[in-house]
């Protein structure tokens, strides 16, 4: 949050350090001293409704043209009859054409000076809004800099607001963009959360590449209600494609590129080649038959030749 006005603080939502609020939309969150631009408010409104009252009343030049006109006409009259000589109808004429030339200067000054208040009033009314600093969303505000009292200055810092909606932000090669549709399946796991992993899609893709890194950002929605920390890290893996029929191990019975098999109660390290991969799980192209029995749990606690006794583990997924 950025304050657009100046001024002090008389209200906030939350104080620093103090605990985050669930916020709306347009909520006021600060709320700067606007006395004196109330006050400023109420004159230029007052100025303007005198102004308005003039306006009303009518021009004393409109007046004074209206009355001159018709003595021109009578002039012109009597001028037809000889009766007044040219010299005084041409006097006549001109000072009317001033009178005119007067009326239509006055009118555009009193039409510079209704926009010139309504200007002003607006300008007023918009520095007053500034000093409501506002939620842009719904969401929390989780930190501020501001306490009662507090001198506020436009364009500074002031607190933070976060969304509710569930984004991750993922950085990848470019190279690494081709085949990703927005709609498309990923995983994400957190490091907060350990090697728990979150069901994600392809939310949206950012259409600029960052020319120092050669990466590119791309959106994740994450389905899940799971509070997720703000400015967290891990790791997101996107379904770019779908094998059938793939030989496919857990991911943490790897050890390397070499898996551990039992059979006839033996332990034997068996290396393998690796294909497709996401969080969970690894794609075995060399190296293992269906029906090897794997270790997968703990692999790291055996070794090549030890005898064990076998227990399956169900698949949980």
């Amino acid at each position: 949050l950025r304050s657009q006005g100046q001024g002090k603080a008389e209200f906030v939502r939350m104080r620093p350090f103090g605990k985050p609020v669930e916020v709306k939309e347009g909520e006021i969150l600060i709320k700067l001293e606007t006395k004196d631009l109330n006050r400023s408010l109420e004159q230029a409104i007052l100025a303007q409704k005198t102004h308005q009252q003039q306006v009303e009343i009518g021009s004393a030049s409109a007046l004074q043209l209206e009355i001159e006109q018709k003595e021109l006409q009578s002039l012109g009259i009597l001028a037809q009859e000889k009766k007044v000589s040219p010299f005084e109808l041409n006097k006549k004429q001109n000072f009317v054409k001033q009178l005119e030339i007067q009326l239509q200067n006055e009118s555009l000054q009193w039409e510079e000076m209704t926009k010139n208040h309504e200007f002003q009033i607006a300008a007023l009314k918009s520095q007053i809004e500034k000093n409501f600093i506002r939620s842009p969303i719904d969401g929390k505000i989780v930190s501020s800099s501001v306490t009662p009292g507090d001198m506020v200055f436009g364009g500074g810092v002031v607190g933070k607001v976060i969304s509710h909606e569930r984004l991750i932000e993922v950085t990848l090669n470019e190279e690494d963009f081709a085949g990703i549709l927005e709609g498309q399946e990923a995983a994400v796991t957190l490091y907060t959360f350990g090697r728990r992993i979150f069901e994600a899609t392809v939310s949206r893709l950012s259409a600029t590449i960052d020319p120092n890194t050669g990466r590119r950002k791309l959106y994740l929605s994450i389905d899940s209600e799971i509070e997720i920390p703000t400015g967290g890290s891990g790791r997101a893996e996107i379904v770019k494609g779908v094998k059938e029929n793939a030989l496919i191990i857990p991911r943490k019975a790897l050890l390397g590129n070499s898996v551990l098999i039992v059979s006839s109660g033996l332990v034997t390290v068996r290396e393998v080649r690796i294909g497709a991969s996401n969080l969970r799980e690894v794609e075995i192209l060399e190296g293992l038959e269906p029906g090897d029995q794997v270790i997968v749990e703990t692999p790291h606690l055996f070794g090549d030749g030890q005898k064990v006794s076998v227990s399956v583990i169900e698949d949980q997924n």
